[in-house]
């Protein structure tokens, strides 16, 4: 197979300079380095703006590694809801998350990351106390909605790797570069599709409308409190910054891997599924 993969490599390469003469290479090549070298500016800018809250996720997840069921889901449960910080400690704080109650974690992952107090201030400062109300209510019927799916599909393993049986006997410092590690890794790979889309531009230029919304939300995946200033920026009416602003913390690239690496494939389209049903009441709510 490897053989084969080298042979279609090389004629590939033999076809491409045939196609393309080398001034007109060349001059793709430039723009091409020129638009990568720009995504890749904002790539780190993003991973080391996010690392202070990604380290306090990995000391948090590492002080609370000997909690377990009920406990352990109140302790994140009050620590990403009270705590005064980006929703971006949730990315190291996945093992947790698989040690908790599937009804219980729907809830944590959900309002943690969409309702949490900088959120809300920040959206009721930038859009206004009304798109506060229904961003807790969308968030909370996505949260109850989440649970009660999970709840039926109860027989669904959390999926988090083996070696994370034996985290809570391991020493304290351990388990902090584990969760650190883990929770970088995932935040590094969703921020890249942002980044791709913001070098290109494209974000500029989307439609006045809830699907584009909710698909450049998505690939976005803004931190919390900044995804009401960028609703702000790009979408005029309020009920598409809502749609914003939920899909964003909801349905977002970031939200997935870390409901995967957690939970599985099928609770992830469960809890996609419910985040969207809720984004449409929010939607008619304003409507």
């Amino acid at each position: 197979m490897s053989r084969h993969i080298a042979v279609f490599a090389i004629f590939g390469a033999f076809a491409l300079a045939a196609l393309l003469p080398p001034p007109l290479a060349l001059s793709r090549a430039d723009a091409a380095s020129v638009f990568f070298g720009r995504a890749w500016g904002y790539w780190c800018s993003m991973v080391l703006g996010a690392l202070p809250f990604l380290t306090l996720g990995g000391i948090l997840s590492a002080a609370s590694g000997s909690l377990r069921g009920r406990a352990a889901g109140v302790g994140l449960l009050v620590s990403a809801l009270c705590l005064p910080v980006c929703d971006c400690t949730m990315a190291s704080r996945g093992h947790e998350l698989s040690r908790t109650p599937p009804q219980l974690a729907a809830w944590i992952v959900t309002l943690g990351t969409c309702c949490n107090p900088p959120a809300l201030v920040v959206t009721w400062i930038v859009l206004g106390p009304r798109v506060v109300v229904a961003r807790v209510l969308s968030a909370s019927a996505a949260a109850a909605a989440t649970a009660l799916l999970w709840r039926v599909a109860h027989h669904c393993p959390s999926v988090e790797p083996a070696g994370c049986a034996s985290m809570e006997q391991t020493a304290l410092a351990p388990r902090f570069v584990r969760a650190m590690s883990r929770g970088l890794c995932l935040f590094a790979l969703a921020a890249a599709p942002a980044c791709l889309l913001i070098a290109s531009g494209w974000a500029n230029l989307v439609s006045q409308s809830p699907l584009a919304a909710v698909a450049l939300a998505s690939i976005l995946s803004p931190c919390s409190s900044s995804d009401a200033l960028l609703a702000r920026a790009l979408f005029a009416q309020p009920k598409c910054q809502l749609v914003f602003v939920v899909a964003a913390q909801c349905v977002d690239l970031r939200q997935v891997l870390l409901l995967r690496r957690a939970f599985g494939a099928r609770r992830t389209v469960a809890a996609l599924a419910a985040s969207i049903m809720a984004i449409v009441l929010g939607y008619a709510v304003l409507s």
